[in-house]
């Protein structure tokens, strides 16, 4: 979306198959992982030819276990993210 302000319409240029409801997407410094939050899980993409076709990597899913309902994230560093829950609980996570 450009960055000034103005009427602008959406429009589909790819997708993913995540059986999940996504709650928050970070991207880290360098623009090589693209992380995606859903209830209890991450969703890990790298190796991807650019940011804007980062659905076109290689995708990790990984089980955030007692993490209960989480909202959003971070990324801190290159490979550490802070995580938010409903409850209102952080969590820092190393990949």
């Amino acid at each position: 979306m450009p960055d000034q302000p103005g009427n602008y319409k959406a429009r589909l240029i790819g997708s993913h198959k995540i059986k999940a409801k996504i709650t928050g997407a970070a991207i880290n410094a360098d623009a090589a992982q693209v992380a995606l939050l859903s209830e209890g899980e991450l969703h890990l993409f790298r190796d991807f030819s650019s940011v804007d076709k980062f659905y076109e990597g290689k995708y990790e899913k990984r089980e955030l276990k007692g993490a209960g309902q989480t909202e959003g994230l971070d990324f801190i560093d290159e490979n550490k993210l802070v995580i938010t829950s409903e409850g209102g609980n952080l969590y820092h996570y190393t990949l």
